[in-house]
């Protein structure tokens, strides 16, 4: 089981690599670009492979809370007073993360094997896997990742997935779309 839990939470469920279900939790909770645990399309997921909790071996997170926090804490340093504004809405985001597993494994009952996954690897990955592709480029531009915002790769045939040039925050050609659009 994968998802994620930050703007358009959604979870899938891979079962002897195939897809069985995808669904975004805002389809249950009516709220365009639903943010939170979405825990009606993980139900769902599991429902539709006819399984439970204690049935998954893995379950995916979408983010590696521990990757570049070493590089972001440089950057809040560098830029302070100013970079102070941000602790008050995203700390706490990133201390949610952290403690997914634990909540998994206490709310849920899930006994499986918990994995932080790194962000741009997925937005790669997911457009590759579908593919009929045996290789590909592959180009993820985004707001920001753990630490990465752009990401130009190259998807050898096995899949193996490398970086070939990054952007790295504050660089980001998706938060300037982001600030236009809004």
């Amino acid at each position: 089981l994968g998802f994620n839990s930050t703007h358009d939470a959604s979870a899938a469920l891979v079962q002897d690599g195939r897809v069985v279900c995808a669904v975004d939790e805002e389809r249950f909770s009516r709220k365009k670009h639903h943010f939170g645990l979405p825990e009606n399309a993980m139900r769902a997921c599991l429902d539709a492979g006819g399984i439970d909790w204690a049935d998954l071996d893995h379950v995916a997170f979408y983010w590696n809370p521990r990757k570049g926090l070493f590089s972001f804490g440089w950057h809040v340093i560098r830029n302070l007073p100013k970079s102070l504004a941000y602790f008050d809405h995203q700390v706490g985001i990133w201390e949610t993360f952290r403690h997914l597993p634990r909540l998994f494994r206490k709310k849920f009952g899930f006994r499986g094997r918990f994995h932080f996954l790194d962000h741009h690897r997925n937005h790669l990955a997911s457009a590759f896997w579908p593919s009929p592709f045996d290789e590909a480029a592959a180009l993820s531009v985004d707001g920001t990742g753990e630490r990465e915002t752009t990401v130009l790769g190259h998807v050898h045939e096995g899949g193996r997935l490398e970086f070939l040039e990054t952007s790295v925050y504050p660089h980001s050609l998706g938060k300037l779309w982001e600030t236009l659009t809004q």
